[in-house]
């Protein structure tokens, strides 16, 4: 049946009750209504059915009308603009048929929000029994992109409010959505306020940091377990670890734990398969592994120390405190000792690893009139305070004596090379300290675009670069800084936003979808090359010393010579164009060169 395009009054028109989309934005919604009210009307019609009195016979609500199936932002709009009837297409359709439709019809928008987009997902599971699986490979996305999506969903209403609003970004959403149920994506949400201060700073650096903060918090690996991670009877509810749906093996949505690629060289996070993501499960199943070896040693005929009573006992490196000390310690005194004076032997159980350590109370050991000493110290305790001093007084003389010699070869260095121009081995050099030197946030799209899998192999590779390559490898450092965006109040792209103006680099296609307004408010105006661009793209040039006056454009030089061009090069350009200034290339110390026209 064609659709019929007709006229309708505002009046007549009901938004649907089966919309997925709830957040419209009002500064986009007042832009859209004062462009309706610019043209004066809808230039695309309204998608509405007729409210058939048959679908509606439960609806105490029911007016005679029409529902509105697409279009409910451009409705919303025009009613803002002061419309007063709108063309729309008229379409019968059933309820089952405008539920799929503006599903599938608001996953397709480029601004759906992620909370909005996984309701739909999880409608269409329930109400028209697909798998994640089926949606991933419908809508062309990946498993853990559907996953991750569904499980925004189990957000407390607390951080999914702060999601909505905006406060949040949906990557941190699900990070705190992962770590489990109210209680503990309400602590995970205080952790991150107070580490990082504020989440909506909009830098990458806050997002890998939050991750890096709840992997240790709320993950724990089942390596090194105390538990048997395959006992399916420890605790029944909970089943065997190897199989459970949150060892992040097996979820999709944990798949960036499943190796460590971006992770801080120096981090402790939990990565691979083997990797709980239920810290509260994997707590049950520690207690019940305590109490359970706790009854064996009991049954044994052991006193044992088990609980809060274990922790005032024990310290976290496993060493005894609170009146106790270990009988090995104590063992040829105790073999004095006869009958019913002999101390009371306790098992301790150290509730952080399991592992157990028998051990009597000093007090007990006084009683019995035996000795109470502590073992000995090692041997670098037992180091006396004056030797201690002697070593401390020996090591600052030589650290004073090797700061005085690194300071006089600085300044002897940078004497000489302030004399010289800049060699392949100094723009080496240069890189490779670059490089080391970048923040772990950043490291990540630089090695992807040059194919490396770690900074040392990015830097292996300086050795067979060309000067020009080398300083195209620091542009890209800078540049990789700002080439990630996380949070809709992301911080300028300075950097790639000054190369871009820099190199009139066109951004139409760019700035059409850009997320940034300052990326859109810089993009240049597409204009006649001048004498400067002109120089500008002539070749590879050498970057990154800046050069001026009328420069004629070069054949590149092969990589062996692809270097800053020399002083006198400079020279014999600026005499041609005057008296012009050039800065000599020893970058980085340029250099002004005044010389006079010929």
């Amino acid at each position: 049946m064609t659709d019929t395009i007709i006229t309708i009054g505002i009046a007549d028109l009901h938004e649907s009750p089966f919309n997925p989309r709830k957040n419209f934005v009002d500064t986009t919604l007042l832009e859209l209504a004062a462009d309706i009210r610019a043209h004066g009307r809808i230039l695309q019609p309204l998608l509405v059915r007729p409210r058939v009195p048959p679908l509606f016979a439960g609806d105490a609500d029911a007016t005679v009308g029409h529902e509105i199936v697409f279009g409910h932002r451009r409705f919303r709009a025009a009613r803002l603009a002061g419309l007063v009837e709108v063309p729309v297409m008229v379409r019968h359709m059933t309820d089952e048929e405008v539920k799929r439709a503006q599903i599938s019809e608001n996953l397709q928008r480029e601004d759906v929000h992620p909370i909005e987009e996984a309701e739909g997902f999880q409608a269409l599971i329930d109400e028209h029994n697909m798998t994640a699986d089926l949606l991933a490979e419908q809508h062309g996305k990946s498993r853990s992109y559907v996953y991750g999506r569904l499980k925004l969903l189990a957000l407390c209403p607390e951080v999914r409010k702060a999601c909505l609003a905006g406060e949040i970004g949906s990557e941190v959403g699900l990070l705190i959505a992962r770590v489990g149920g109210t209680k503990l994506q309400q602590k995970a949400l205080s952790d991150i306020k107070g580490r990082n201060g504020d989440p909506t700073d909009g830098g990458k650096r806050s997002f890998r940091s939050i991750r890096d903060l709840l992997n240790e918090r709320f993950t724990l690996k089942l390596k090194g377990a105390m538990f048997d991670i395959e006992d399916e009877m420890l605790v029944p509810a909970a089943g065997h670890c190897v199989r459970c749906t949150k060892r992040s093996g097996n979820a999709p949505e944990f798949e960036d734990l499943l190796d460590d690629k971006g992770s801080h060289r120096w981090s402790h996070t939990n990565t691979g398969p083997d990797v709980c993501t239920d810290p509260d499960c994997f707590d049950s199943k520690k207690k019940a592994h305590l109490k359970r070896e706790a009854a064996k040693l009991q049954e044994a005929g052991k006193v044992v120390v088990e609980g809060t009573k274990a922790r005032q006992a024990i310290d976290a490196y496993g060493k005894l405190k609170g009146g106790f000390i270990a009988v090995t310690a104590v063992r040829a005194e105790l073999k004095k000792v006869a009958g019913d004076k002999k101390p009371q032997v306790f098992t301790i159980q150290d509730q952080r690893t399991g592992q157990t350590v028998e051990a009597v109370k000093v007090a007990d050991m006084q009683a019995a009139g035996m000795k109470s000493t502590a073992p000995a110290p090692s041997p670098q305790h037992a180091l006396d305070s004056e030797a201690r001093r002697r070593q401390a007084k020996e090591d600052e003389a030589n650290v004073k004596r090797e700061h005085e010699r690194r300071q006089g070869l600085f300044k002897r260095a940078l004497e000489v090379v302030q004399g010289r121009e800049r060699t392949e081995f100094d723009m080496r050099l240069i890189a490779r300290y670059v490089v080391s030197q970048m923040d772990y946030d950043d490291d990540e799209t630089l090695l992807e675009a040059y194919g490396a899998s770690d900074r040392n192999e990015l830097t292996e590779r300086l050795a067979a670069m060309s000067a020009f390559e080398i300083g195209t490898l620091m542009l890209a450092v800078a540049m990789s800084v700002n080439a990630e965006c996380h949070y809709k109040n992301a911080a300028p792209a300075e950097y790639l936003e000054a190369v871009a103006t820099e190199y009139r680099i066109a951004l139409d296609e760019l700035v059409e979808g850009a997320s940034t307004p300052a990326l859109a408010a810089r993009a240049p105006e597409e204009s006649e090359p001048t004498g400067d661009d002109q120089v500008r793209d002539a070749g590879p040039g050498a970057w990154p010393f800046p050069r001026t006056g009328a420069e004629t454009k070069k054949p590149r030089k092969s990589k062996a010579k692809a270097t800053a061009p020399s002083a006198q090069e400079q020279k014999d350009e600026a005499g041609s164009a005057g008296a012009e200034p050039v800065l000599q290339a020893a970058w980085p110390f340029p250099r002004s060169i005044t010389t006079e026209a010929a």
